[in-house]
């Protein structure tokens, strides 16, 4: 006999409505809704559940596990394990929570579903993966899947109330009308409203859903105005006249800022410590990269970039942190996921930043190029920071990319030409970049220098204005530039 768990929830949550379909549609018997009253509930009923923080819905599994999330209760409910990957899934759960649950919510929320910019983009998505196919996974002829079975629970409530929802959208309007008609399906819809309403109405439910939706939306936004109004209170200035209480001031003792409330419980800080510092980390399913990495048709395809560090110095620790680990992290996270997963960096060597290392090491710009890449490349590799490539923007490869980007512009007449007014050096025969420049500026008296050039020069000429390269006077001429418009 299986063990009984346990699903907590409160009486018109709309992400019950998902957790209660799926357990039907899989007829998972074990599981147990225990249904959370508004107000009046005793919280330290659920102090022993690991990791809860008063979100609903949570499960507790009948073997000790606690579920919080909901793609994570469904994906349990189903029988895949939180730790196994599958690429379909994974694509569409997150698309569930990060766009189509946030555009039903805003729609019913507003009253408003054809008004609701993220529900029609969200719809437009689902239209388009659905060319040519019945399902979105799988095909009519085997069970309903768990990824259809996530998409329709979620426009369940939406399409209960607006029935006209998918009026533009002919091939999502099919698949959901075939999917209704399914007896399963239409066992399991009066059996989520019979949980909640009796007898069993399905629209009577989800219109209690939508007010609690609308009513969760009329307190954070009376929340906020309050918040507003007491920012405004507390930066308002004292009135002129107004006396100081100088003897109360005097004798009080200085009053301590209030405690801010914790974002975690301490039983959430014990789980996430004992789960950070365990070291049984399954990875036995992670597949071995095979380069070269190319986009697939099937499964998720992700491209890491991040910033291209100059190569005029020696990268340190700040450029590590700010620059490629966050990156790196994101990456692994995506291996260990079996994502098809590419990240790419390297070496940023064009600009007047290279040039002035050049000049000041007296050397042409290729030998600085070529002597801090290799340095980039060394220190990154000590870090142990895993690119799957990490290049240079001087190659021939890169340089036949950028010149046909611009080719192409041209072409389609995306460029405009136009005059500047621009620092030059006679004797140079050049115009000059603000790092060749040196002088006083007439608007703030401030030092222009190499290092720190000002942020006002380039509105009129410096005092006493000098290249660098000769100690030569500039002077201001036209430049004809190139802008994309």
């Amino acid at each position: 006999m299986a063990k009984i768990s346990k699903c907590f929830t409160t009486r018109y949550h709309p992400d019950t409505v998902k957790v209660l379909f799926v357990s039907y549609i899989f007829q998972r018997e074990d599981l147990k809704i225990v249904k959370v009253p508004e107000s009046g509930f005793n919280w330290q009923s659920l102090k022993n559940v690991p990791g809860f923080s008063r979100k609903f819905p949570v499960v507790l599994t009948g073997d000790g596990q606690t579920l919080l999330s909901t793609a994570g209760i469904c994906r349990w409910l189903y029988g895949v394990d939180s730790s196994s990957t599958c690429a379909v899934l994974d694509k569409w759960c997150e698309f569930d929570s990060t766009a189509l649950t946030p555009g039903v919510s805003d729609a019913l929320q507003t009253d408003n579903a054809e008004g609701s910019s993220a529900l029609q983009a969200a719809l437009a998505i689902l239209e388009a993966s659905l060319a040519g196919k019945k399902r979105f996974n799988g095909d009519v002829s085997q069970p309903l899947s768990l990824v259809d079975s996530i998409l329709f629970s979620t426009l369940l409530p939406l399409l209960s109330l607006f029935h006209q929802a998918l009026a533009l959208y002919p091939a999502l309007a099919s698949w959901y009308q075939s999917i209704q008609a399914l007896a399963s399906v239409e066992k399991a819809i009066m059996s989520v409203s019979t949980n909640f309403c009796e007898p069993a109405d399905v629209e009577k439910f989800f219109k209690a859903t939508t007010a609690q939706l609308q009513e969760q939306q009329k307190k954070q936004e009376a929340g906020d105005g309050k918040k507003g109004k007491s920012q405004q209170k507390a930066q308002k200035p004292q009135q002129k006249g107004q006396q100081k209480p100088q003897k109360a001031a005097a004798t009080a003792a200085p009053a301590q800022p209030a405690s801010p409330a914790p974002d975690a419980t301490a039983e959430e800080l014990t789980l996430i410590d004992s789960m950070w510092s365990s070291t049984e980390i399954n990875v036995s399913n992670v597949q071995p990269r095979q380069h070269p990495i190319l986009p697939k048709e099937e499964g998720r395809n992700i491209l890491i970039t991040s910033a291209l560090p100059y190569v005029n110095n020696v990268p340190h620790l700040g450029n590590i942190i700010g620059c490629v680990l966050s990156a790196d992290c994101y990456s692994r996270f995506c291996r260990l996921r079996n994502y098809n997963c590419l990240y790419i960096c390297g070496t940023d060597e064009y600009g007047t930043a290279t040039e002035t290392k050049a000049l000041s090491e007296g050397v042409t710009p290729q030998q600085i190029c070529d002597k801090y890449h290799a340095i980039h490349k060394s220190v990154y590799e000590w870090f142990n920071i895993d690119f799957d490539y990490f290049g240079r923007t001087t190659t021939p490869q890169q340089t036949e990319i950028a010149q046909d980007i611009f080719w192409h512009l041209k072409s389609n007449t995306c460029l405009l030409e136009d005059d500047l007014e621009q620092l030059c050096c006679t004797n140079c025969d050049r115009f000059l970049a603000d790092r060749f420049v040196e002088g006083t500026c007439p608007n703030c008296a401030y030092e222009v220098n190499v290092e720190v050039p000002c942020l006002f020069w380039m509105s009129a000429s410096l005092k006493f204005e000098v290249c660098i390269f000769i100690l030569h006077h500039t002077c201001f001429a036209l430049s004809r530039m190139l802008a994309v418009t």
